[in-house]
């Protein structure tokens, strides 16, 4: 231990380590710094791991290491000491039984069952998060946490990556339109670069399904030290977190946690974790409404109903699209380039659609507003470059419709994701969604653009579930 601590002391950057050593088998020294390691304490045993899916199948007990500390593992047990070697004391922590299950069913890959998965999840969110007030027979969002402080919030930043990045497009939509709150979307990894001036009344949301999303960590860390450094108690850190692993480093870096309870996703392509992500930025956005005053009850509970519909709508487009996305995808396997056009509240469907498309196809594909295609990518197009255009009635609606028209004046194949109705009749193929208010849209645009995604990766022969070069948890800045 002594030897790997003088080690450590002359490295630059992060790091989690594990180390053997022969003259003493039965003994293993682990360390981390800027990057997550836990240790799980089995039956005899003791498993190390950068996340919580590697060891769910062997415990549900574990140690979280914190920054900078050193612990030896040894038959006798664990001793950990932190950076200055003051030896630590902590009790291990239990992961939620959810955590525990990840049986694949009669799936062929998990990432199908996980799409598969989204109804029920619909259904948890309902019942967790959504309460009727006896008193006022009014639903209202539950939190584990005191959200008093949201009385004072004048904006919101919000700080988070890929998959993660895209829910939090559609919130920062949902959160302007239903609270009137100003609402800016970051990258983790270009907002500690370039953050933006600090301003009063704050709040600041991190969003990682994994909670251990280094750049997003490192980011909101930044956030919390700029903020505390100010003696006015206006620019105080107002902090959330909207992870899937509450035990997750994010989870202890940050008090109010909401959990998107969406349990443990083996597949690497985050598909109902973003489904749950979306459904924790309706609720803040309800949250802060009623809060703020800045829509009309009537409108609030139009949008509480149609949620409530939720669960059956994702179930019938399950039924509906599954094996139509699958003979979709028997005629575009050899595809070499997609186009996904969205506009408003579904652009950053168009976005997560066509990462979807190359994280397990590894097929070329952009996401673009669907208005800004005549100002360049509309080069692109031609009888080989699909497009797949999300057109939901609404204030939009005959926009893309017209922006679709453009793209079949180049010779494109269209490819719809609508309800059947007037205009429609433009694309190719219609992958046919309800028709339904155009906030809750993207909760439903995206479950077909989630299974041909999925069928096009399977029928290539493609390992689905463990694309290349990518990992679940991104742990490296």
């Amino acid at each position: 231990m002594v030897a790997v601590r003088n080690v450590i002391s002359d490295l630059e950057g992060s790091y989690a380590l594990a180390v053997l050593w022969s003259g003493a088998p039965d003994a293993l020294v682990v360390a981390r710094k800027q990057a997550p390691l836990i240790i799980g304490l089995g039956e005899g045993e003791f498993i190390c791991a950068s996340d919580t899916p590697a060891i769910v199948n062997f415990t549900k007990i574990i140690l979280p290491l914190e920054d900078e500390e050193i612990a030896l593992l040894t038959p006798l047990g664990i001793e950990i000491y932190d950076f200055n070697n003051e030896r630590q004391y902590r009790n291990p922590i239990s992961l939620q039984i959810a955590d525990q299950v990840s049986y694949k069913k009669n799936f062929k890959h998990y990432m199908l069952k996980e799409i598969y998965d989204q109804p029920d999840i619909a259904k948890y969110w309902l019942e967790k998060y959504l309460i009727k007030n006896l008193e006022t027979d009014q639903f209202q969002i539950n939190y584990s946490f005191d959200t008093e402080f949201f009385n004072s919030i004048e904006r919101i930043e919000i700080v988070a990556c890929g998959t993660s990045k895209h829910a939090a497009m559609v919130g920062k939509f949902l959160l302007e339109q239903f609270s009137g709150i100003p609402t800016n979307v970051f990258y983790a990894s270009e907002f500690r670069y370039s953050p933006p001036p600090l301003l009063p009344n704050t709040l600041t949301i991190g969003v990682t399904q994994s909670g251990e999303t280094a750049d997003t960590i490192a980011a909101i860390s930044m956030e919390i030290k700029r903020r505390s450094s100010i003696e006015d108690t206006n620019y105080k850190p107002n902090l959330i977190a909207i992870t899937n692993r509450i035990e997750s480093s994010i989870g202890r870096l940050i008090p109010n946690v909401i959990n998107i309870s969406a349990g443990i996703e083996i597949g690497v392509a985050a598909t109902k974790t973003f489904f749950a992500q979306l459904l924790s930025f309706y609720g803040l956005a309800i949250k802060f409404s009623q809060i703020k005053g800045s829509q009309s009850n009537e409108n609030i509970n139009q949008l509480i109903s149609e949620l409530t519909k939720l669960p059956a709508l994702v179930e019938e487009l399950l039924e509906k699209h599954n094996e139509s996305s699958e003979k979709l995808a028997h005629d575009f396997f050899n595809i070499k380039d997609v186009i996904f056009l969205g506009r408003g509240i579904n652009y950053p469907i168009a976005l997560e659609g066509a990462l979807k498309l190359k994280e397990i196809s590894y097929i070329h594909a952009a996401g673009y507003p669907a208005g800004e295609m005549k100002h360049g990518p509309i080069a692109l197009l031609d009888k080989k470059v699909p497009v797949i255009s999300i057109a939901t009635p609404g204030e939009v609606f005959d926009k893309v419709i017209s922006n679709a028209q453009e793209a079949k004046a180049r010779d494109a194949y269209l490819i719809g994701v609508a309800p059947q109705c007037n205009g429609t009749e433009i694309f190719d193929y219609l992958m046919t969604i309800p028709s339904t208010n155009e906030w809750i849209s993207p909760l439903l645009t995206i479950i077909p653009l989630q299974l041909l995604s999925y069928h096009i990766a399977a029928h290539r022969g493609l390992d689905v579930d463990q694309p290349r070069n990518l990992a679940k948890s991104v742990t490296v800045e």
